[in-house]
């Protein structure tokens, strides 16, 4: 008897558009761009997520470096501060090259075509000049059919045009692999981009239904008063931001830290008797609940797990242990999580206090 095919799971690279807005009546000066999965999406129906998608074959197409050494030599900037990074690698970035792009290079790609493909925000260096390549409106929704049905017309698209994906805008953030009790996972890697305005988005409609520029503290807020749906990587996220509400000081940090790596996390569900805690790493009890889901795994024949079950409660868990980065959910209360543990490489901790986080949410108040 054979035994059954085990699930892939999927290579994927999300991207975090973070917007300068000068306008807002807020402590924040910029937004990022969530976008909402349909509700009949197979993977988080009706939920708010950042632009992205699967690797593409097409995101290796050797046929880029034709238009990449053009770049090279107009805008004087190889791959090398892409690939060059002393600290940690991801797993998905370890992997052997099967062309001469880069896993660096193509996984940006991929972040790229996939936000055209989601909200027609494009990020692109010209050759005609060193800015945003100028497609009008009527150009964008053409081939944003075009390149949704065949990944490869993202190329045809950059050559007609004369311009290249601009893979130097975009900076590790983070990565995050999906729990082992999910029929669909994705190893996804987030990079994150700094825009001077907000660009207009025009959601795709067939994934994605609803957009919104968002303040990190709005979103977080609306997702503990249960308005919105949110995925852990999203909440957590966008709960990091909140450290940093001006534009250049997130910016600042991310390029101070973008040269010491960036570690997988995988989000570990532990089912207590009166709620569902999810454990990260660096958490006291990650390793021992990490170590158990692998153990599972490599017992199960379809690549998939249940969820690990505690007979204590949330309140006896949480009493125990010193590092806490751990998020708990139970019925009809909002979400607690409880960070203090030190991140490596760099990385900051989210805003946890739910009172600084409704206030970092409120509009300023005019005193005239």
């Amino acid at each position: 008897m054979m035994n059954a095919v085990k699930p892939i799971i999927r290579d994927a690279a999300t991207l975090i558009l973070v917007a300068r807005n000068r306008q807002l009546k807020s402590v924040f000066d910029y937004r990022v761009l969530l976008l909402e999965r349909g509700a009949k999406s197979a993977f988080m129906p009706s939920t708010y997520v950042f632009p992205g998608g699967v690797i593409e074959k097409a995101d290796f197409s050797n046929d880029w470096m034709e238009l990449f050494r053009r770049s090279f030599a107009k805008f004087g900037k190889d791959f090398t501060s892409l690939v060059n990074i002393q600290g940690p690698r991801p797993p998905v970035l370890n992997k052997s090259a099967s062309t001469d792009i880069p896993n660096e290079v193509a996984f940006r790609i991929c972040a790229i075509r996939e936000t055209f493909e989601e909200s027609g925000v494009l990020l692109l260096k010209s050759f005609a000049d060193k800015q945003q390549s100028n497609l009008n409106i009527d150009d964008i929704q053409s081939w944003r059919k075009e390149v949704y049905a065949d990944a490869t017309k993202f190329f045809t698209m950059c050559r007609k045009f004369e311009c290249v994906p601009d893979v130097w805008s975009l900076g590790e953030w983070c990565n995050w692999l999906t729990p082992a009790s999910l029929p669909r996972r994705y190893d996804t890697l987030f990079y994150i981009c700094f825009l001077d305005k907000e660009p207009t988005v025009l959601h795709d409609e067939k994934e994605m239904t609803q957009s919104k520029w968002i303040t990190p503290a709005e979103g977080a807020s609306k997702f503990r008063a249960r308005q919105i749906k949110l995925g852990m990587p999203q909440v957590y996220e966008l709960l990091r931001f909140c450290q940093f509400p001006k534009w250049a000081d997130l910016q600042s940090f991310q390029e101070g830290r973008a040269s010491q790596g960036c570690e997988r996390w995988l989000t570990v569900k532990l089912k207590c008797t009166d709620g569902m805690m999810f454990v990260l790493p660096h958490d006291d009890m990650y390793p021992s609940l990490h170590n158990r889901d692998l153990e599972e795994l490599s017992k199960s024949s379809k690549g998939q797990i249940e969820d690990g079950e505690h007979s204590e409660t949330i309140a006896q868990l949480n009493s125990k242990g010193k590092n806490f980065n751990r998020m708990v959910l139970q019925s009809g209360t909002p979400y607690n999580l409880m960070c203090n543990a030190q991140l490596p490489h760099g990385q900051c901790l989210p805003v946890v206090d739910p009172v600084k986080i409704q206030q970092l949410a409120e509009e300023l108040q005019s005193h005239l």
